[in-house]
């Protein structure tokens, strides 16, 4: 009973975890196949997704994410678990969960549709966008909540202004070659804030 108990006030962080997990091990995959090796320093991290660059690996990459993207979705199901009291709070809380519903949805959708450029660079940007959304309204939902680690709003700060920053080349087009490891840096930096998070409602 306990067991049971345990899992079922910890399920959401649980999925997230292994859709984590997932993740690496599918990009270790993909890094593995990649077409004259993969250097973290001179090739973006999102072309792993792409045939055109890794034609024995990009599948592979797109089936992390996709995994991923499904963790989300499992993860914010379980978002109500964190208790607030009031009614502009709990509402604030409920328009946090469904802004990270909308995140993994959006991730979901530009794998399935990688292969459209026009529909990938929308929704992929979009997906990180709300991102910050998310976790600026996390903040604001959970500053009060006894039970909220307060310094991992110094993390989502720096989060917050590393995908700002390349979102900001991305919309402007502006090269970052020498930089390109930042590519890598958003995504990691992004799914660590996700995951403190999950570790964080561990102890609720």
């Amino acid at each position: 009973m306990k067991i049971m108990k345990s899992f079922k006030n910890s399920y959401n962080s649980i999925f997230l975890f292994l859709g984590l997990i997932g993740y690496y091990i599918f990009a270790l995959i993909a890094i593995s196949a990649y077409s004259g090796g993969f250097d973290i320093w001179n090739d973006l991290w999102t072309h792993l997704r792409w045939y055109g660059y890794n034609p024995e690996g990009a599948l592979f990459f797109r089936i992390g994410n996709l995994i991923y993207a499904v963790s989300l979705i499992l993860f914010f199901i379980g978002f109500y678990r964190w208790q607030v009291e009031g009614k502009n709070r709990r509402l604030l809380l409920i328009s946090t969960q469904i802004v990270g519903f909308i995140v993994g949805f959006l991730m979901f959708i530009s794998e399935i549709f990688a292969d459209n450029d026009e529909i990938f660079f929308i929704t992929s940007g979009l997906s990180l966008l709300l991102m910050q959304v998310f976790l600026v309204l996390t903040i604001f939902s959970l500053y009060h909540h006894p039970d909220f680690w307060k310094p991992l709003i110094f993390f989502f700060v720096i989060t917050i202004g590393l995908t700002m920053y390349i979102l900001y080349f991305g919309i402007t087009n502006i090269p970052i070659v020498q930089f390109r490891i930042i590519d890598f840096l958003v995504t990691a930096f992004n799914q660590v804030s996700i995951c403190l998070i999950a570790i964080n409602m561990l102890k609720i």
